[in-house]
């Protein structure tokens, strides 16, 4: 495993780093209350239909009926 920058397209989050996983890496259940089991940046659907994001972010859409 190791940390690298997190630059260029299709990042899922807007922390500076990301984690890198190798084949080899080892990954254990932690039952720690100081890492937040779910961390949500919800995005108004207006904001995605008016083309207010940055492309290079991944969004998830919940709850639109296509």
């Amino acid at each position: 495993m190791g940390i690298a920058s997190n630059i260029g397209g299709f990042r899922t989050n807007h922390h500076p780093y990301k984690l890198t996983f190798q084949f080899n890496t080892k990954v254990i259940l932690l039952d720690d209350g100081a890492i937040p089991n779910i961390v949500h940046d919800l995005v108004p659907i207006s904001t995605i239909m008016d083309g207010g994001l940055d492309f290079d972010f991944l969004v998830d859409v919940m709850g639109w009926d296509c």
